[in-house]
This record gives C-alpha cells, sequence and structure tokens, in this order.
C-alpha cells in the first residue's frame, strides 16, 4: 500500500522522543488526496504491524480526543 510505504519511509527520518500521528507526516493536501477508506485501512494497517513488533522504534502514547492515535520515536531508525 502506497501510504504505508510513504508513512514508514517519512518515520524513519524522525528524531528521538518526537510524537507523532499517521497523518502528520503529510502535508494537508497530500493526506487528503488519499481516499478516506484508504487513510483509514492504512491507520489500521500500521496499527498492526506495530503491536506485531515491526516497528521497534517506537512506543503507543495512546490517543487524542479526536480519537488520532499517537506514536513517539524511541530509539533512532
Amino acid at each position: 500500500m502506497e501510504i504505508i510505504s510513504k508513512i514508514e519511509s517519512r518515520m524513519s527520518k524522525l528524531s528521538v522522543n518526537y510524537v507523532f500521528s499517521i497523518n502528520e507526516l503529510f502535508t494537508g493536501i497530500e493526506w487528503k488526496s488519499f481516499a478516506i477508506s484508504d487513510r483509514s485501512l492504512a491507520g489500521r494497517i500500521f496499527y498492526q504491524r506495530f503491536k506485531k513488533g515491526k516497528y521497534p522504534n517506537i512506543s503507543d502514547e495512546g490517543t487524542t480526543a479526536t480519537n488520532k492515535r499517537l506514536y513517539k520515536v524511541i530509539k533512532e531508525f
């Protein structure tokens, strides 16, 4: 999935202790260019991969009031 590839590429450039949500890795225009269903699916796939240990350099920081999941870079990529 194109969105996941972009997320992984951009995430690898973040510094330690940086807290982010997936949509923050994109410009507003770029994020909205993806279909809502694709954005939602990307979030679910990313979270599933995270839970399976694919991203050991980040931690789950919970969700915002608007239910966006937050992640924190805990080690350099």
